[in-house]
């Protein structure tokens, strides 16, 4: 199962139809890119979570990884899930 959020420029593209949603405003109301991804990064989750009906706590692990080095997004939009996760960095984004 897979949830997207994108730009509206991604949704003008061929794979727009596979989209949940598009977010007209990229920093989603908030002040920085990282503070806009993890609120992306933590929407999406519950979101996914909430569609496939799995308890939280029956997930064992995520894998979850962002293009800073730091994983500083994906740290805190998943801080509240209390689930563990798999940190990948740039430099293994391909390989997850």
């Amino acid at each position: 199962m897979c949830l997207y959020r994108w730009s509206k420029k991604e949704a003008q593209g061929p794979l727009a139809e596979y989209f949940d949603q598009t977010l007209e405003d990229e920093f989603w109301g908030e002040k920085t890119w990282e503070k806009a991804e993890s609120k992306i990064i933590k929407e999406t989750v519950n979101t996914v979570i909430s569609k496939s009906g799995v308890p939280s706590d029956q997930i064992d692990l995520m894998i979850a990884g962002d293009l800073l080095n730091q994983c500083i997004s994906s740290s805190f939009g998943l801080r509240e899930a209390n689930i563990p996760f798999f940190r990948c960095i740039w430099r293994l984004f391909n390989f997850c």
